[in-house]
């Protein structure tokens, strides 16, 4: 963003400075030039010609090789062949790698990365020589992250050894990218991480961290363990998290350094991250007893403190309550759950509790997962629904039976499961009979009767995605697990199949679900599939095609676009580009504001800013909360399987996805629509994949406090000129 401003900026001295020459010459008739006409924003030239998809790749490759003059335009069209990825757009990137101008190499270089051409990798990597600036090193380095790999280790070893601290940052947060496409890292370029663990810049020590801590595979290496062991002590708390991370992904033991961290880190997020490492394998029984009595102190001290049931300091709570109902059969993990539950179920007058709905929210979420952590371990089910003192003023009661039906999957012979799943599989909450129906579609056991298998064939034909996503993926799951699939199940989900054109979210999960189950007329439909407008549903037939033939699904080739454009909202760009765009975002915990950026997702800020002004956001939910990554809402469902009926174009960049970054939730590219997700900390593989739109400029203590199931109480579109002297 700052760079195109930049360029267009230059751009404009250059055409100045013409323009004087040309009244040098022409004296005493510069009264009589006429002025040239002003020129289209690049934004409003070539957001329209990135949406028509494969049909404006010819467009934006001649716009990008000649941009008639204007800089900022070739580049800003260079980057939309990205965001297209198909084979012509990446060819004309190949060629663009070899332009003149270091700008459009960058942005070629960017392209390539945002379409995922690792072919292209050694491409990349042969332009560093002539990538002089620091940004553009940046920017072959976070390219190579989402397409190097082996191959590029001295490239990557080269960009390490950079006496720039933001390039060797960069870099190292590259290699985590690595590990989180499942790429390893040649012990050559560990070493040199190894060697920055203690650099003096905290951004290198960040990259580091991540690095080692998302390395796929990790081999056994005492210098890796020493060098996470002594950044969980780090002062920047994002690396104390990420440190905590890799200490359990490792299998590395580091009790005593957890549980300091546990009780004394003054950050919620290395308090999460410490709790997931203690209640894991490696930390054993004895590390979830020391969490379990550390669950008990803290519940005693919060239950009796005005207010901290409202804010950030429940997530570590909840996230032990959460992770440890799986080992409820422990003595001391199931006397912490007993002591927990009798307290929540006192007397919140006579301990002094705050009565908001936001506290009386958090202390209904920690009297539920109580009661489901006493179920886990040999209590009645009922125990579930019945929770929560404040009979769903503080938690809603569709939340407390989709935590029922969770509880009751882990207990398939129990007659209580199967009355309970048989209830909820006719629920009036949709969210609630996916649960359900998904629930018995996995289950193993007696609970799969003939009275409860035969619900499932309507329940592909249940209106909406709801319910028939779930259960496709549930199928999926079992036919993978080599798990015997009714063949009415089979005749229902194709049935499906045939009839749905709608979402493509569903219908890549329903190809999936025939795929795993090598449906007889499974070949036909992903062949169907193949010629279908949106990528990510050529995508995934291609991979079913490749399954069903015996290959890796995940060489399989993408095919060409149909010749008809996909079906996007296009809401008009002139209602943001070059605006201002302000969100204000009211909750039942408080409230936030976003500053969106319509430079960098023009079509996205247009249309969510429209249904912002409609009130659409008005009473909806925050569905989805992963403590230490994201807060997402936005859902008119609530089940994440929801929409506003349209499709949006992914609009993809390398903008950071930091700490309060806002992005664009998705099931693969160009199936976004309304709902949003806020960063609580750097992630930084959705960098270069998904849609990001802005970015939390206050407030963000609220969004770490959010819990699923909170509402979204209103959110305020602001739209207007940007201020004097700021450059659009």
């Amino acid at each position: 963003m700052v760079l195109r401003r930049c360029l267009v900026f230059v751009a404009a001295v250059s055409l100045l400075a013409v323009a004087l020459v040309a009244v040098g010459c022409k004296g005493k008739d510069k009264e009589k030039q006429a002025a040239p006409p002003p020129r289209a924003s690049p934004t409003l030239q070539v957001a329209p010609l990135a949406a028509q998809r494969a049909a404006g790749v010819a467009e934006l490759a001649r716009l990008a090789g000649e941009g008639a003059g204007d800089l900022a335009l070739r580049v800003d069209a260079t980057r939309s062949l990205g965001r297209i990825g198909d084979e012509p757009a990446v060819a004309a990137l190949l060629k663009l790698l070899e332009d003149g101008y270091p700008q459009v190499r960058a942005a070629a270089i960017e392209g390539l990365a945002l379409a995922g051409a690792e072919s292209a990798a050694p491409a990349v990597a042969g332009t560093l020589a002539r990538q002089k600036k620091t940004v553009h090193r940046i920017g072959v380095a976070r390219a190579l992250g989402r397409l190097g790999g082996p191959g590029q280790e001295s490239t990557m070893a080269l960009l390490l050894r950079s006496s720039d601290p933001t390039i060797t940052a960069a870099t190292a947060t590259a290699l985590g990218v690595w590990g989180r496409r499942g790429v390893p890292l040649p012990d050559a370029v560990r070493r040199a991480l190894l060697g920055l663990a203690s650099a003096s810049d905290p951004a290198v020590r960040y990259g580091v961290a991540y690095a080692l801590a998302r390395e796929h595979e990790p081999v056994a290496n005492p210098a890796a363990s020493a060098a996470l062991l002594a950044l969980l002590d780090d002062s920047e708390a994002e690396t104390r998290a990420v440190a905590a991370t890799g200490l359990a992904l490792r299998k590395i033991a580091a009790t005593d350094a957890l549980v300091k961290r546990l009780r004394t880190d003054d950050d919620w997020r290395v308090q999460v991250q410490a709790v997931r490492a203690l209640a894991g394998e490696t930390e054993g029984a004895a590390g979830r007893a020391l969490l379990a009595s550390w669950v008990e102190d803290t519940w005693n001290a919060l239950s009796a403190d005005k207010g901290a049931l409202s804010s950030a300091r429940i997530q570590p709570l909840v996230e032990a309550l959460t992770v440890l109902r799986g080992h409820a059969d422990e003595k001391a993990v199931a006397g912490m759950f007993e002591t927990v539950e009798a307290l929540a179920r006192g007397d919140g007058k006579r301990r002094g509790w705050a009565n908001t709905p936001a506290d009386v929210g958090g202390r209904d979420r920690i009297h539920c997962l109580a009661a489901a952590g006493l179920v886990q371990g040999g209590y009645s089910i009922g125990r579930v629904p019945a929770c929560g003192e404040a009979s769903g003023a503080g938690w809603p009661v569709a939340l407390r039976k989709l935590l029922a039906v969770e509880v009751a999957a882990t207990r398939p012979g129990d007659e209580g499961a199967r009355e309970l799943f048989l209830g909820m599989a006719k629920d009036d909450d949709p969210r609630v009979r996916a649960a359900a129906i998904a629930a018995m579609v996995s289950a193993e056991g007696d609970v799969l009767d003939a009275e409860v298998a035969g619900l499932i064939p309507a329940a592909a034909s249940d209106d909406g995605p709801v319910v028939a996503g779930p259960l496709a993926a549930a199928v999926a799951q079992r036919a993978r697990a080599g798990r015997s699939v009714p063949a009415e199940w089979l005749e229902a989900i194709v049935a499906r199949a045939r009839a749905e054109t709608r979402d493509p979210e569903l219908r890549t999960t329903i190809v999936d679900a025939l795929a795993a189950a090598k449906v007889e007329d499974a070949r036909a439909l992903c062949q169907w599939a193949l010629g279908d407008t949106n990528r990510s549903v050529r995508e995934r037939a291609a991979r079913c095609l490749a399954e069903l033939e015996g290959e890796d699904p995940g060489k399989a080739k993408l095919p060409a676009a149909p010749a008809a454009a996909p079906t996007f909202e296009l809401a008009p760009l002139e209602s943001v580009v070059d605006k201002q765009v302000v969100w204000t975002v009211k909750t039942g915990r408080g409230a936030f504001t976003i500053e969106l950026d319509p430079a960098t997702a023009p079509y996205s800020v247009a249309a969510l800013t429209r249904l912002a002004q409609s009130g659409f956001y008005d009473g909806l939910s925050w569905h989805r909360i992963v403590r230490d990554f994201v807060a997402q809402g936005g859902d008119p469902t609530g089940s994440g399987w929801g929409g506003p009926g349209w499709l949006l174009p992914a609009e993809h960049s390398f903008e950071l996805y930091d700490r309060g970054a806002v992005g664009i939730a998705d099931a693969g590219l160009d199936t976004g629509g309304c709902q949003l997700f806020v960063m609580h900390s750097r992630a930084a593989h959705l960098e270069g994949r998904y849609t990001r739109v802005g970015r939390v400029t206050s407030g963000m203590e609220v969004v770490d406090s959010l819990l699923a199931g909170d509402t979204i109480e209103s959110v305020t579109a602001s739209v207007t000129e940007p201020a004097a002297g700021v450059p659009r």
